[in-house]
This record gives C-alpha cells, structure tokens and sequence, in this order.
C-alpha cells in the first residue's frame, strides 16, 4: 500500500506524481482537450486566426492587428508563429 499526503496519483513509485508522456490523459483522450474556440475562454474563432494570419503576412503591424481583434500583440505573435492555433491551417 502507498500513501499520498496530497492524494495525488501514484506513477512508477513516485507519489504525488501522474502519469506523463503518451500515457497522459491529452494523449489517451484528445477529445476532451480544450481547443480553439471549444475553449471556454476563446475570444477569437479559427475564421479570426485565418484572417490574423493574412494581415500579417501582408505586412500589417501587430499591434494593429491585435487592437482590431482586441487581443494581445503577444497573442497575435503566438498565432502568427504557430505557437497557440497550431490546428488551423
């Protein structure tokens, strides 16, 4: 038996340590992960992404395109460079 003082998970012997790599719930169900506009705290849509993406690539600011958008520049910076929304094309 093994004890846990904060009842976290028991993973290869290490308690209060959950499982990780392909054995971690994002791998084993990728349905119930959370993105783009099935985020709860999305204020963009993937239509919006799209058209981020263009205005940028067209040359327009980032500090523009993101008081179009009420976002972020750091936000349209993630977008732009694929770091967040990396599911839309």
């Amino acid at each position: 038996m093994v004890w846990t003082i904060d009842g976290g998970h028991v993973a290869d012997g290490h308690p209060g340590r959950g499982p990780r790599g392909d054995q971690h719930g994002t791998h084993t169900h990728p349905e119930s992960v959370h993105r783009g506009e099935g985020h709860p705290a999305a204020k963009l849509t993937e239509v919006d992404v799209v058209r981020i993406r263009a205005r940028c690539a067209a040359g327009e600011s980032l500090r523009s395109v993101a008081n179009a958008f009420g976002v972020s520049r750091t936000s349209i910076r993630m977008i732009v460079r694929r770091r967040t929304w990396s599911h839309v094309p």
